[in-house]
């Protein structure tokens, strides 16, 4: 049980998203009560989400180089996730600049082409360029909550399971691997269980988390910087109070085949 509320917290919070992720699957917006600890209930409006499945066949040649395709850009929102920018044989480096100093993350896209091509694509347009780590858990929070995380990536600062609202306008497929949430693994947030993603909302662990092993899509890891995130000012959406702490900005390097 312990798993599943952890799991489900990295949406909008414990009791929305766990609710969620059982009602959610409808075709129109349900109403939802949902006792935790014999608490008070608490109703929401549980979103509905598309299925989006990974695409099939090979891997689809980039039409440009890499330095033509990482541009930046005006543009906030997409309709759809983007096509391949980047060479999955080669490798990638992240650097998430803040306010607190750099994070470094090597990207995965032998494991997670896909995953790692729409961070890529919104990172070179600046989509994440001054918004927050909007959920920030430095230390566990036991029971419901058994690891410590941070997360990023909602233009709304609310954690928002919307793809417009909270995301950059679509979702992504979840492209679950055999890759370890290791302390410092990067994944995209859902409501778990290989569910779709928002597109742009991503958490990093600050401890291992194997609750989360086959369940999220990892698709990076920290190499540098990791005491950077411990200083992140910790943040729940859900109880309100002064914005997170802001990324300035995330560049993207790409390298030899590793």
């Amino acid at each position: 049980m312990r798993a599943l509320l952890f799991k489900n917290l990295l949406w909008g919070g414990l009791a929305v998203v766990l609710v969620a992720a059982l009602v959610g699957c409808g075709g129109g917006e349900e109403k939802a009560k949902l006792t935790i600890n014999a608490g008070p209930p608490v109703a929401i409006t549980a979103i509905p989400f598309p299925m989006v499945n990974v695409p099939e066949g090979p891997l689809p040649t980039r039409a440009a180089d890499f330095a033509s395709s990482c541009q930046k850009s005006d543009q906030k929102q997409w309709s759809e996730m983007p096509a391949m920018i980047i060479d999955p044989t080669l490798s990638y480096t992240a650097v998430i600049k803040t306010e607190k100093g750099d994070i470094t993350l090597k990207l995965l896209p032998d494991i997670a082409p896909w995953t790692v091509n729409n961070f890529v694509f919104l990172a070179c347009k600046g989509f994440f360029d001054n918004l927050t780590f909007f959920r920030v858990l430095q230390e566990p929070q036991p029971p419901s909550i058994p690891r410590a995380f941070v997360q990023a990536g909602d233009p709304s600062g609310r954690g928002v399971a919307d793809a417009i609202a909270g995301g950059p306008g679509y979702f992504i497929p979840t492209e679950i691997n055999d890759h370890k949430f290791l302390k410092g693994t990067v994944g995209m947030a859902s409501r778990g269980l290989g569910t779709p993603a928002v597109g742009s909302q991503f958490f990093i662990v600050l401890e291992d988390s194997p609750e989360l092993d086959g369940q999220y899509a990892a698709f990076g890891e920290v190499v540098a910087g990791f005491e950077v995130l411990k200083q992140v000012t910790p943040r729940n959406p859900q109880e309100g109070g002064p914005p997170g702490d802001k990324i300035l900005t995330i560049t993207i390097q790409e390298g030899p085949s590793p």
